[in-house]
């Protein structure tokens, strides 16, 4: 989520009360400002996570001085202990670890260990969850030697950290050295080195308890109709905070090193989505630079994805069929041995208004945008946007059941205060025309299972939640006139001719998946600085699918702010179980 304007968040349902009492013949009010660029704001440094010995500790005080990052341990975030500080240093293995005893919860973990010349890094996994992790390591005073380069080592001010605090200003190669070329000088060298340079062992320890994200429970909604797992599908909504959006100075509750994608959200988001072995995973704010989310979801977790990915193997500099101004965006990922692509549709609406678009018949937007509304948001804003304009639709066939369903990754527009609901009201309503011709010209069944899985970046008292449900919205609705400031959509005789936008309408019988709940609809799905709140949803079709189980989200207080050190995101994952229905049979 970009950083935004709360207040116009809060006040989703109030408008200026004077706004209503203007003359509805009044001249439209200005086209919004275009979009700013999305830039990267003061950007957190990527570096490993590690234990750090600092320079100037003494060996008394140990425990005080050396700093561990991350302070917590997570499950899933590799914990690393590192020697070194220097690039021209190296790790003497033989001589700088005398002993080490990593255990938790007293079971030693010692094959669980990764060595390198330089570290010693452990991943945590979800079975250690709640455990106590305890290390001790006692290392040599001389744990390091620099390349020489034709140099000597013992002149190097950049030599052995500890050089200066054990007295050991040389190895014990260098003692052998001096006693062959100074016999005469071999006792008094051999007596200094008893008596100042006795290797006095660094024991560190440290001891801390594993975290993981708090269980969330499964809450049943429906008992399932059979017991065959051909009609059961597992869903899972999640937007997944692209990095272009991730700054220090923004996210000030969560420590730096745990805004970083590579060394740290990237292991506890990949983990958090996998566990649950969805089907279908629809995910938005998918940044570019994220190539691991694509390798491993690909790997391990056995999912196609739309649209494309250049390369799951490096950071790539593009996104597939992305245009390279879209720096995140909307992906599906789907079980590879589940379902086949039959189609996938990328929902480009800066295209709408262009020549060659296949979205909708041209015919059709030329006759949208002689609507003031419509045609301020589809050629001057829509069109010029870089974010939440990019939405995914595919069109899978499950194997089992040679069933078709679509499915739906939306992000819905957010970012110029005071117009950002009005542009939603324009995009939604977009959207199910496109639906519907997609519909039409691949001569799908009209009650087709329909899955939508989006940040609608509104809530379920607001228009675009009610246009989904209710599969109508008024001409002279309050967002999308900007109470009153706008003549009612399509209110002039030339659209008299054309029912088919006359009325703002869709037959898509559409429900949230989670206003199944005994309590309604849940009262977040967002916990930021900028806002908390409800703007994520699973809308499904609701003669095509009844919903067995939602995966609950819990208290506030169990959040407290995101991304924390256990959520990766500032949303929260959503999901649920469905069970397909027949094309009769309503639920």
């Amino acid at each position: 989520m970009e950083e935004t304007d709360k207040n116009e968040r809060n006040s989703t349902t109030t408008e200026n009360s004077n706004a209503n009492n203007e003359e509805l013949s009044s001249p439209p009010p200005p086209p919004p400002p275009l979009p700013q660029p999305i830039v990267t704001k003061s950007k957190v440094k990527e570096e490993p996570l590690k234990i750090i010995l600092p320079e100037n500790f003494k060996n008394v005080e140990v425990e005080k001085n050396f700093s561990v990052v991350p302070g917590k341990p997570v499950v899933y975030v590799p914990f690393i202990f590192t020697f070194l500080k220097t690039q021209n240093s190296k790790l003497k293995n033989n001589k700088a670890i005398i002993s080490s005893k990593w255990t938790i919860d007293g079971e030693n973990i010692e094959k669980l260990l990764n060595y390198s010349p330089t570290t010693i890094s452990f991943i945590p996994q979800k079975e250690h969850s709640g455990k106590e992790l305890v290390f001790e390591i006692k290392i040599s005073p001389l744990i390091i030697e620099q390349e020489n380069n034709g140099g000597n080592n013992s002149n190097n001010k950049s030599s052995n950290i500890f050089s200066k605090l054990f007295n050991r200003s040389s190895s014990n190669s260098n003692n052998n050295n001096n006693n062959n070329n100074n016999n005469g000088n071999n006792n008094n060298n051999n007596n200094s080195n008893n008596n100042n340079n006795k290797e006095i062992p660094i024991i560190i320890e440290y001891k801390h308890k594993i975290l993981f994200e708090k269980s969330r429970e499964l809450l049943k909604i429906n008992e399932p109709t059979n017991n065959s797992i051909n009609n059961q599908y597992r869903i899972v909504q999640y937007n997944i905070l692209a990095d272009c959006y991730v700054s220090d100075s923004w996210y000030t509750n969560s420590p730096s090193y745990s805004l970083r994608w590579n060394s740290y959200r990237s292991f506890m988001l990949i983990e958090q989505i996998l566990q649950y072995s969805a089907d279908i995973v629809g995910t938005q704010e998918v940044d570019r630079l994220y190539w691991q989310l694509f390798k491993e979801m690909n790997v391990r977790g056995g999912y196609q994805y739309f649209p494309t990915y250049d390369n799951i193997e490096s950071p790539s500099s593009t996104m597939g069929g992305f245009d390279n101004r879209y720096r995140e965006g909307c992906f599906i990922f789907f079980k590879k041995e589940r379902f086949t692509l039959l189609k996938g549709l990328e929902i480009d609406y800066t295209k709408l208004n262009r020549e060659g678009q296949t979205l909708l018949k041209k015919e059709l937007v030329e006759i949208l945008i002689q609507d003031p509304i419509y045609k301020s948001c589809i050629t001057h804003f829509l069109e010029h946007s870089s974010h939440h304009v990019h939405h995914a639709l595919v069109l899978l066939q499950d194997k089992r059941t040679k069933q078709r369903i679509i499915v739906v990754s939306k992000h819905m527009y957010w970012g110029s205060q005071g117009y950002n609901y009005h542009i939603q009201c324009v995009q939604i309503h977009l959207f199910t025309l496109i639906l519907s011709h997609f519909i039409q010209v691949n001569n799908l069944e009209n009650n087709i299972p329909i899955v939508v899985c989006g940040d609608f970046n509104s809530s379920p008292d607001d228009s675009c939640y009610n246009f989904m449900t209710k599969g109508l919205m008024a001409n002279d609705d309050h967002h999308l006139t900007l109470a009153g400031k706008y003549q009612p959509a399509f209110d002039s005789s030339q659209f008299n001719n054309h029912p088919e936008i006359k009325s703002i309408n869709h037959n898509f019988n559409f429900s949230s998946a989670y206003s199944s709940r005994p309590n309604g609809e849940p009262k977040f799905t967002i916990v930021s600085r900028a806002f908390t709140g409800n703007i994520d949803q699973i809308f499904v079709s609701r003669d095509r699918f009844k919903v067995n189980n939602v995966l609950e989200l819990g208290e506030k207080q169990d959040y407290k702010m995101l991304p924390s050190l256990t959520l990766a995101s500032d949303h929260i994952l959503l999901m649920t179980d469905l069970e397909l229905l027949p094309p009769s049979q309503s639920s």
